[in-house]
This record gives C-alpha cells, structure tokens and sequence, in this order.
C-alpha cells in the first residue's frame, strides 16, 4: 500500500483477505487449487506439501480453543470495566466504535441488522453509561451506509439503539463519515476538543481495543477501556474439534492490523 493512500481502503482490503481465508470460502478455494495442480502434476512432491500443510493449517485454526487463548493473550492487561475507573473531575465522553452490519433481503425489502459483535459493543456501552454518566456519548462508524443496499450508518444505527434504551437523545452525537479505526481516532479526536472533553472511555470488541486504544493515544488521548467481552460460542466439549467458529477473522484482523498501524505511525502502545 502506497504512503499516500488511505487507510479505509487497507481495512477494506485486509479484511476482505482475512475474510475469504477464514471461511469455507477459502478452504475450497485452495482445495481446488489443489485439484488443479494434482491435475497437472499428480506426482508432485510440493503439491502433497501443500495439501498436508492445508490440513494443518484449517485444523488448527479452527479449533475454538486456539482462538480462546489467543483472545486471553491477546487482551492481557485490560479488564471488565467497573465503578472504580470511573474518571473524576472534568468532562466525560464515552466513545462507542461501531463495525459491520448484516443485511437481510426479503422478497421486496432488506433490512440492516447489527451483527453480534456490534450488539456486545451496545450492550457494554450502556451497562458503562449507567456506571459513568458521561456527559456525551460519541457513537462512530460510517463505513458501511449505502441506502440502495438498505444499509445504515454503524454510529446512526448504534445511536437509535442506545437512545431507544434509554440514553438521552442530546446528549448522544453520531459520527458517521469514518471508514477506518484510523479515521475514527482523528475525526472523534478533533471532536473531543471541541467539547472541551477530559476523560474519555472508549467501548469496543475486547480484541479491537488494542488497536483503537493505541490509536487514540497517537492523537494525544489516553483513554480508559472499556471491553466488550470476548466469547467463542461453543459448548465445553465443542473446544477441542474443528468447527465454523474457530475461525476467528476478527483476532487475524488485529494481529495484522496492531503492526500496520504501528508501522505508519498511527499507533502508540
């Protein structure tokens, strides 16, 4: 990716790649690149290589239990969020960071519903609403509202759901225009100082705060987290075999986003 280039379209590249890797998608890609091969050279030392480190590869991945550990390591050093980090003396915000949304298409009309992911952010933005009562809720993200595919703003979308369980309409602002954790870090920044914001508390998926955490503080905020909990859906016994949800694009996408960011100079630890 060129320097000049913006970061929304590396975040829509990256996660399009990561996205097709870890899916069936992928699997079948590869194998039929696979079956190709062993059609053009069925003796090919390199081709059983490739099919073995497939294997391998899916079979690890795949397993919940990779990515439990993984998200533990991964989000060492944060915590649940309680009345203790509370921020004292100043102006409060609470910064909400939204991310993609599912469309569902009927016979004549689509309706845009928010993926789990986005509903756990919500749901932890509120529970810290009632703990903080910030003065101002910052609800962010944009990259996906587009009216002809009957999708909405993640920020509007996330701030109908707050205001509809309570939290006062004037007090929640709605960023919308951010493609990016990047963009989203100097939009909302140059927004806080405007407010004449002191603390602010960010909310985001336990394995995106890293990443939007060290975001902030290259933009001269150092915020208090606020994870949404990181869960992988599985029974006990449903840990230890390959299945759809140890696919975890979400941690790829941040094992490779934290050294981007850090190496065009957008992230601090």
């Amino acid at each position: 990716m060129p320097p000049t280039a913006r970061p929304g379209t590396y975040h829509a590249t990256m996660s399009i790649f990561i996205g097709s890797l870890l899916s069936v998608d992928g699997v079948v890609s590869l194998l039929a690149v696979a079956g190709v091969w062993f059609w053009c050279c069925p003796r090919s030392p390199a081709l059983r290589r490739y099919v073995l480190t497939l294997a391998i590869f899916y079979a690890f991945v795949s397993t919940p239990v990779v990515p439990m550990t993984a998200g533990r390591l991964w989000t060492a050093g944060f915590h649940q969020f309680a009345a203790t980090d509370v921020p004292s003396g100043g102006e409060t915000a609470l910064v909400l960071l939204g991310g993609s949304d599912q469309v569902v298409v009927g016979w004549t009309d689509r309706w845009s519903i928010a993926t789990p992911e986005v509903t756990n952010r919500v749901l932890e933005a509120m529970r810290v609403f009632q703990l903080a009562n910030p003065r101002w809720v910052i609800s962010s993200g944009g990259a996906s509202s587009d009216a002809t595919e009957g999708r909405v703003a993640g920020g509007i979308a996330m701030r109908d759901e707050l205001v509809k369980r309570g939290v006062p309409a004037g007090r929640v602002l709605v960023e919308a225009s951010s493609g990016s954790t990047r963009d989203q870090a100097v939009t909302i920044g140059a927004q806080l100082r405007s407010l004449q914001v002191r603390h602010v508390i960010l909310v985001t998926s336990a394995s995106h705060m890293r990443r939007a955490a060290g975001a902030f503080k290259d933009e001269g905020w150092t915020v208090v987290p606020a994870m949404a909990p990181f869960r992988v859906p599985v029974r006990q016994v449903d840990r230890v075999r390959p299945t759809e949800w140890g696919l975890s694009q979400e941690l790829a996408h941040e094992f490779v986003g934290v050294p981007y960011y850090f190496w065009r100079g957008w992230w601090q630890p």
